[in-house]
């Protein structure tokens, strides 16, 4: 093990699958990261570069203030905004989908509902209002693997979603209530081969980490990671935790979850609204916004600030049965390779993939594994 002195200074240096209908339509029982871990797997992964296979980019939309579920009129249409979910657009879909299924049924407006936006939110707010007796459509200008939702590590874990001082007992309240209705329902696809599985979660700090406010707001489902003193193990930290978490395969997910929207009858079709006013040609009056950034050019939501997230794609390693997480880095095996990612490049207008970050991921990866440089 590197000594803390030496770890605080290198980490600022380096710093559709087939299931039957009823499977979304049950969410599962509420329960916390309790079950067994099991022993992590003592392989060292190739950060090489030759073993490079993708690079992704996206803009993230985030909201200082946190996600926007709210109701605006715009001449004879009723549209719910369902934005602003930051880095967490996965982990809160199924939770801030609801929130906006609600808002838009209490309006007690009949008819066809138009979602438009095709990411993660989208598709979790077409099938919650396919559940509550609406036709529904899904209107999108790109659908996976073009949306942003596509570009994710998808760990489940609300991050980058409100800024500290806009962390309102309010916002803290409906927060919770979005990740504790989307943890419900990603329990139950567990095991259908949507690509959500349970994961050993590896934390890598300089110290024990103190518990952050997210613990403190769900203790149930993100409790402090436990500290485990295990030599066999790769990790070069002075540190070392683990926790369980749900992990979302997007490549694997995401096709699951639109080829299930298309059997329950719901269309997508492909289209671009240049500005708000393009909504008045569609034949519903009920609309609900999952646009992401998307939003900034189509209803000028200029409080959405784009936060640029990268990730670069190695081949796949088999034998690593865990995510990791450390300063600035995280890891996270899939079948189709292994995902390093880290990047929070804000204000961004246009995504372009920035090699000097990728470089100081390999390297940090190498550092944490105790790999020569």
């Amino acid at each position: 093990m590197i000594s803390r002195r030496e770890w605080l200074a290198g980490a600022s240096g380096l710093l559709a699958a087939r299931f039957a209908e009823p499977l979304l339509s049950r969410p599962a029982k509420a329960e916390g990261a309790e079950a067994s871990l099991p022993a992590l797997a003592t392989a060292v992964p190739d950060f090489s570069p030759r073993r490079i296979t993708a690079r992704m980019v996206s803009l993230r939309p985030y909201r200082p203030e946190g996600f926007r579920v709210e109701l605006e009129t715009i001449a004879d249409r009723s549209i719910v905004h369902n934005i602003g979910h930051g880095g967490a657009g996965i982990t809160l879909s199924w939770g801030t989908a609801q929130m906006a299924v609600d808002r838009l049924l209490a309006l007690r407006q009949p008819g066809p509902v138009a979602v438009i936006g095709c990411g993660a939110v989208g598709l979790a707010t077409a099938w919650l209002l396919h559940e509550a007796g609406r036709a529904v459509t899904i209107y999108a200008s790109e659908v996976h693997p073009r949306v942003t939702s596509s570009v994710a590590g998808a760990s489940f874990f609300p991050s980058l979603v409100v800024a500290g001082s806009s962390r309102t007992p309010e916002f803290e309240e409906r927060l919770a209530a979005a990740v504790r209705t989307s943890h419900r329902r990603f329990l139950g696809l567990l095991g259908q081969g949507m690509g959500v599985t349970r994961r050993s979660h590896v934390v890598l700090a300089a110290e024990r980490p103190l518990g952050g406010w997210v613990s403190r707001l769900l203790p149930e489902l993100f409790p402090p990671p436990l500290e485990i003193r295990d030599p066999s193990l790769p990790f070069a930290a002075p540190w070392v935790g683990i926790e369980e978490r749900l992990f979302i395969e997007t490549q694997r997910y995401l096709p699951a979850l639109m080829g299930a929207v298309r059997k329950a009858g719901m269309a997508i079709q492909r289209r671009t609204f240049r500005d708000a006013t393009e909504l008045g040609r569609l034949r519903e009056r009920l609309i609900v916004n999952c646009t992401g950034m998307g939003s900034v050019g189509l209803f000028g939501h200029a409080d959405l600030i784009p936060v640029q997230g990268q990730l670069t794609r190695l081949q796949a390693d088999s034998r690593l049965n865990y995510t990791l997480s450390a300063p600035g880095l995280y890891l996270h095996p899939r079948r189709d390779g292994l995902l390093l990612g880290g990047t929070e490049d804000v204000g961004v207008l246009k995504p372009r993939f920035n090699p000097a970050e990728e470089e100081r991921i390999l390297a940090g990866m190498r550092q944490l594994y105790r790999l020569a440089a």
